[in-house]
């Protein structure tokens, strides 16, 4: 009898000390389930996000190929300029400025073309500076 109903309720108790670890088990899946989704989520973000960061650099290396071509081109187009420039000043400084300039300096093949283009464009314009000239003379005459 009270033995019997002592033994009852510590059976009670035991039976909801159960319920209760099944519960705080049950519980604690989740949260272990939820803890693996947000872990493999953050792996994924982490990824995506070094992905994004060799894109990144690939692009980086790509622009930097790209400035130092351009810089090149920058270069050799002021060379070019100077070139150009000289030779017009040769020409203006010279009284006969038709006289060709190729054998006085070696150049490049790429270099001796532009040359030659500069050249045929100087002498242009010092026919046309000569032409102006003798119109102006006309007309002040």
């Amino acid at each position: 009898s009270t033995i019997e109903k002592q033994f009852m309720l510590l059976v009670d108790k035991m039976d909801r000390s159960h319920a209760k670890m099944d519960d705080m088990r049950d519980s604690a899946g989740k949260k272990c389930e939820e803890m693996e989704r947000k872990i493999t989520e953050l792996v994924q973000k982490v990824q995506r996000a070094r992905m994004e960061l060799l894109g990144s650099d690939s692009k980086l290396v790509e622009q930097k190929d790209k400035s130092i071509f351009l810089l090149s081109r920058k270069t050799d187009a002021s060379r070019q300029i100077k070139e150009a420039r000289r030779l017009i000043d040769s020409f203006s400084q010279r009284e006969g400025g038709s006289e060709d300039l190729a054998e006085s300096q070696p150049l490049d093949s790429e270099s001796e073309q532009n040359r030659r283009k500069f050249a045929v464009g100087a002498r242009s314009v010092s026919d046309q500076i000569s032409l102006l000239e003798r119109r102006i003379d006309i007309l002040r005459s």
